[in-house]
């Protein structure tokens, strides 16, 4: 009722010329701040309930940007535009989200240079190189991110700066350059430190550890990610959904398995509140890792066909679970493969399409605790004379004394190329060794245990 009478009340005062622009005004000022409200919400916990209430106000949210390009107001459009990115995020429409944002960016374009316009445009292209981004388009989002910084360079727009950074080292790091994404993203966390912007830290703090995985640095991955954990005070804020499963796919791949069960066990439980699909594909994919780790390649694979096929999926973590899918169908009889892949697509029709969300971070995430929880871990016996190397490197050195290439011996542990070539990098540099035929002559040492 209190909104029906504020709408009616501005509808007349609208009806008197001389109150027209400050009725203007005040419409677009309410909706900046409640898509604020809106985007620290969504940010923090996402749940149904937010989702509805974002989607109650998106007409007279995107009135609101309409008039502001309209009447040249920008202070407020760097607000709308992460309000989209996060609701299109929430429901799974990155392309939508993008095709919006890109043309608030081609309107802020045609607007004459200053200030604020840049820093309303530098905004929203964060935003969008983000959601491009997600949709694993890098060289666009790239291309993006890197227009927007030329355009925050202005003190007052450190936070706005802080996070295209963030998406930047992000990016890079999908595109394989590794000590340019830590340089920005370390970049970024000073930043978001400086403005005291806890999301931005413990967002900077997943990055850098998301990157120290894909260079085969776990010690320094698990250093980043445990120091975001206790940042939170609620276990199913976005924060924790992201942070816990990359804690499980550090210790799978660093060989322990008891810790990474823990960490998979309490993301698995924590999804089981939100309808978000970005953190569930997130946990889910670390349990794909894991249970092919230990030996579950069925029910990996069940797992993988169900985030590929999902009417909602996410590309980037699409793109990444590729080799592990390609890795279990070469190692998995074809019949068992086959039957895998059926028993996925029978659950995902099960699934109501109007709930799909839900359906995959209910009554999917209780079937991954059930069987996560039923793995028994054996005490892993430790190796002798390799006090330095992790199990994983172990492993590797095991694969590649058998004459497998590097592509080869990916395969057969279900990681990545680049994966594996950091694994060997890392375990020159501990054994001291400078070629393919010392590191062989070293593996002799374990291959009796």
């Amino acid at each position: 009722m209190h909104e029906l009478v504020r709408k009616y009340g501005e509808e007349k005062l609208y009806d008197i010329p001389e109150e027209r622009s400050r009725t203007r005004d005040r419409f677009i000022s309410y909706y900046a701040k409640l898509a604020d409200r809106f985007n620290d919400m969504l940010f923090a916990e996402i749940n149904i309930t937010i989702v509805e209430k974002v989607n109650l106000e998106i007409g007279n949210i995107d009135s609101a940007i309409r008039l502001s390009l309209r009447n040249s107001n920008f202070e407020f459009l760097g607000k709308y535009a992460r309000l989209i990115a996060y609701y299109c995020q929430a429901l799974g429409l990155h392309q939508f989200g993008a095709r919006i944002l890109e043309g608030i960016a081609a309107s802020l374009r045609e607007q004459p240079r200053e200030l604020n316009r840049d820093r309303a445009l530098g905004t929203v292209l964060t935003f969008s190189g983000w959601t491009v981004h997600v949709q694993a388009h890098n060289d666009r989002a790239l291309l993006l991110l890197e227009e927007s910084l030329g355009l925050l360079e202005d003190p007052a727009s450190i936070s706005e700066r802080a996070y295209t950074l963030a998406f930047l080292g992000r990016t890079n790091r999908a595109l394989g350059r590794f000590e340019q994404s830590k340089k920005l993203l370390n970049e970024a966390l000073d930043n978001f430190k400086q403005v005291d912007n806890k999301q931005g830290v413990w967002m900077s703090l997943g990055y850098l550890g998301e990157t120290s995985i894909d260079q085969g640095e776990y010690n320094q991955a698990v250093h980043y990610l445990e120091q975001a954990l206790p940042m939170f005070n609620k276990p199913d804020s976005m924060g924790p959904l992201y942070i816990l499963p990359l804690l499980g796919i550090t210790h799978t791949l660093r060989g322990d398995a008891r810790q990474a069960k823990s960490y998979l066990l309490r993301a698995l439980r924590s999804n089981q509140h939100v309808q978000d699909l970005l953190p569930v594909y997130f946990t889910m994919a670390a349990c794909a890792t894991f249970l092919a780790d230990q030996g579950e390649n069925e029910e990996a694979t069940e797992l993988l066909t169900v985030l590929f096929e999902h009417p909602l999926g996410d590309p980037e973590t699409q793109k990444r679970l590729e080799p592990l899918l390609d890795g279990l169908e070469s190692h998995l009889d074809p019949s068992k493969f086959g039957d895998a892949r059926a028993r996925a697509r029978k659950i995902l029709a099960s699934f109501q399409r109007d709930s799909v969300a839900e359906s995959l971070t209910s009554a999917y995430s209780r079937r991954l605790i059930n069987l996560i929880e039923h793995i028994p871990i054996p005490k892993q016996p430790e190796a002798k004379h390799s006090p330095n190397l992790t199990h994983r490197e172990i492993e590797v050195v095991r694969v590649l004394a058998r004459g497998l290439s590097t592509r080869e011996a990916a395969k057969e542990l279900f990681i990545t190329v680049g994966t594996m070539r950091n694994h060997v990098k890392n375990i020159y540099k501990k054994l001291d060794v400078h070629n393919r035929v010392q590191l062989i002559e070293h593996a002799k040492e374990y291959l009796s245990h």
